[in-house]
């Protein structure tokens, strides 16, 4: 059979066959969608295409994207059930540059990204070994060291952590609080201030008192204070005098005085 050219228009009542195989019978057939197609071969093919489905409802369907290299897997586009008709949609935010995305090895067969919630603010963080976060707040029910849970509470690890916590000013007629690390003094007149004895919880913890303004005559009754000079009360009267003491099981015991009248 000779080869024929055709230019123009070509009808074809009875349709088209190649090699005796009828390849296109109607132009219906060119128009409608096709639902059970083969192709064997095709050595990089353009396909422009608005929408390209793979699958339908009902009836599940991947895309498979092979390497350069022979039997080294592929990457596989599958979607699950998604309990009712939600769609679920990959897209990119406005970039500044093009950029290579990579997916890492979980290192176990099945695994999960890392997702924020919507907000841009807060993000929810199932496992993550050796990292390092960057966050203002990070919400978490159990805080584990090297897979050892963390025993202290929020409140015990702000109480030796935060230095803002740690500190209190008061006048005269004022109470030294036995949680805080500590406290200044800033006198606007003479008098006295007092200190309870430590609880359980304050065992070991150091305390220093600070005369940081004022320079009048403030005194400490020393009744749960024991060590030092041996002496039942302290007098603050300049700036920079300073009383350090750790807490005993029932008294504050004397680290160092300077500057403090102990008598």
């Amino acid at each position: 059979m000779s080869t024929s050219h055709f230019s123009g228009k070509v009808d074809s009542v009875a349709g088209f066959s190649v090699n005796g195989t009828e390849v296109i019978n109607s132009s219906a057939q060119i128009a409608n969608t096709q639902t059970a197609l083969t192709v064997t071969t095709l050595t990089a093919p353009t396909v422009n295409s608005t929408n390209v489905d793979a699958g339908a409802s009902g009836t599940a369907g991947t895309v498979d994207v092979f390497p350069a290299t022979a039997a080294n897997g592929k990457l596989i586009v599958s979607a699950t059930n998604a309990g009712g008709a939600f769609n679920t949609t990959v897209t990119n935010s406005t970039m500044g540059q093009s950029s290579v995305i990579s997916i890492p090895d979980p290192g176990t067969a099945t695994s999960k990204f890392v997702l924020q919630d919507g907000t841009n603010t807060t993000a929810t963080i199932t496992t993550i070994t050796a990292t390092t976060v960057n966050a203002t707040t990070v919400d978490a029910t159990t805080l584990e060291i090297n897979n050892v849970a963390v025993g202290s509470t929020a409140a015990e690890i702000d109480r030796q952590c935060d230095i803002s916590l740690q500190t209190e000013t008061i006048a005269e007629g004022g109470v030294v609080s036995v949680t805080k690390r500590v406290t200044k003094i800033v006198s606007t007149g003479a008098g006295a201030v007092t200190i309870a004895a430590p609880d359980a919880s304050s065992l070991g913890q150091v305390k220093v008192i600070e005369m940081t303004g004022g320079e009048h005559d403030v005194t400490l009754a020393l009744t749960n204070v024991q060590g030092g000079s041996a002496a039942t009360t302290a007098t603050f009267s300049d700036i920079n005098d300073t009383l350090v003491l750790v807490a005993g099981t029932l008294k504050w015991n004397v680290v160092s005085e300077a500057g403090v009248v102990l008598s």
